[in-house]
């Protein structure tokens, strides 16, 4: 069990990385700094997504199980020398065009180091990402989380320091840079000298099956990362960067509900696929229902607990600039369940090659995002975003669950949506109950712990948390 938890450490670590950068940086920066510290971040996340190519899914998919060490050297000098070209010419574009560029995204010119900070960064993100993908299509488990967590824990660490001390998102995103170097020149040292793999010339085979999966989840993968991020250029652009930071905030608080969706496509995909490819239909059932169940329960928690309540949530995790934000974030709370769901299926599309299917849903539900948000955010500020990402989540998810409506009846017991909700009316019941004040810190630690101790208490008396599912779901990750 050690071995299991110890293995996915950086898992939960990257998501206690998110909320400190959140407590930090919201107070340091204030609304209008955070919110450019997270534009930063957006842009850097949708430059890896084109430039990676989704080429870790396709190792994660065609690279799992037993491989010669020159298959593997050769897959990932083909996938390594693919993403630095594409890295290389990304950087020269954003460098070129940065001062535009910084006018859409961030409304000022001044903040154009940002974006050529950000085209550098993007390229070293890239390769990283490549390199921890071979990791997991090898099924290296523990040599996986020792990798991420060489690089997670030192850099987080470092922007830490450099937030608190010098307050400047530009200084911030400095230190991010060198990091990165610092993580790939090591990367790179790590897997000739204890993975051995060597240089081989790029495969024009290989190049052509993993272009041809992973071109045909970009779109896809894009429409995925711009329906949780194109709001915040939205917001920007039709309002401040101060609601910017503020419906940062609670989009990044809430995501901390998908606390388990981390694993999917690092540890489930691998893992489906070699029982979708040898027809172990039954384990394969088992295995994603035991998953399913458990991160079905936890997202009802996570809406709970953010959706009773919110004021709480972002008066221990931020400061009171950002109060405004509890009507966004008890939305985005609700949206967290159908998002969670809508992720599980798509992991289920990849893994049977229906990848155009996967493009499709998620391009549908860019759009969706994009065209609610123009409505919106005009009209109803931060919340109108909020209420786009929660449409969006909900048509997204039905169109999944009937898309793999055979799957979701095997798997998938209507009980536990009974459960589930009586374990959510639970909590919405506290405030009933206890009319205390919020306003301190302590009020409002504690209403969140009775909230989660009553929710948990809940599930176990309506036997929804049962020790068998707890099992199912650590030998998901076990392998």
């Amino acid at each position: 069990m050690r071995d299991v938890l110890f293995a996915n450490l950086p898992i939960p670590f990257q998501k206690l990385r998110a909320y400190l950068w959140l407590v930090v940086f919201s107070r340091a920066l204030g609304p209008a700094g955070y919110g450019a510290w997270s534009l930063f971040n957006v842009t850097l996340g949708l430059g890896t997504c084109m430039v990676t190519m989704n080429f870790g899914t396709a190792m994660m998919r065609f690279l799992s199980g037993k491989r010669t060490a020159d298959e593997s050297s050769q897959a990932m000098s083909t996938v390594l020398s693919t993403v630095g070209a594409l890295a290389l010419a990304a950087g020269v574009l954003l460098t070129v065009f940065s001062k535009p560029l910084a006018s859409a995204v961030f409304g000022r010119t001044d903040y154009s180091r940002l974006v050529i900070l950000a085209a550098a960064a993007v390229g070293l993100d890239g390769l990283f990402e490549e390199m921890r993908g071979f990791l997991r299509a090898q099924r290296l488990n523990r040599s996986w989380a020792l990798f991420t967590l060489a690089r997670l824990v030192p850099e987080t660490a470092a922007l830490l320091l450099v937030g608190i001390w010098l307050s400047s998102v530009t200084a911030i995103a400095w230190a991010y840079l060198a990091a990165g170097v610092v993580a790939v020149g090591l990367g790179f040292v790590y897997l000739r000298v204890v993975r051995g793999l060597r240089w081989h010339r790029p495969s024009r085979a290989v190049l052509t099956r993993y272009t041809w999966f992973g071109a045909a989840l970009l779109p896809g993968a894009l429409a995925s990362s711009l329906s949780f991020s194109a709001d915040r250029y939205l917001v920007g652009y039709f309002l401040d960067l101060r609601q910017v930071g503020i419906y940062s905030v609670c989009f990044t608080i809430s995501a901390l509900g998908f606390f388990l969706l981390g694993p999917i496509n690092d540890v489930l995909l691998p893992e489906l696929s070699a029982l979708h490819d040898s027809a172990d239909w039954d384990a394969f059932r088992h295995r994603f229902a035991g998953i399913q169940k458990m991160v079905f329960g936890f997202s009802v928690g996570a809406m709970a607990l953010l959706a009773v309540f919110p004021g709480a949530v972002l008066r221990i995790a931020v400061s009171s600039a950002y109060a405004s934000g509890a009507t966004t974030l008890a939305v985005l709370g609700l949206q967290g369940v159908f998002m969670s769901m809508a992720m599980l299926y798509s992991v289920i599309l990849n893994v049977s090659l229906r990848v155009w299917a996967s493009t499709t849903l998620w391009v549908g539900m860019g759009i969706v995002v994009v065209i609610l948000d123009i409505l919106l955010v005009p009209r109803m500020g931060i919340t109108g975003a909020a209420w786009s990402q929660l449409i969006s989540s909900v048509g997204g998810a039905a169109v999944l669950l009937a898309v793999n409506w055979k799957l979701f009846r095997l798997t998938f017991s209507p009980s536990w949506i009974a459960q589930a909700g009586m374990a959510f009316a639970a909590v919405c019941v506290i405030p009933f109950l206890w009319h205390g004040a919020t306003a301190t810190l302590l009020g409002c630690g504690l209403k969140l712990v009775i909230g989660s101790i009553v929710f948990l208490l809940a599930l176990v008396l309506t036997r929804f948390l049962r020790p068998s599912e707890i099992r199912v779901f650590r030998e998901a990750f076990s392998h």
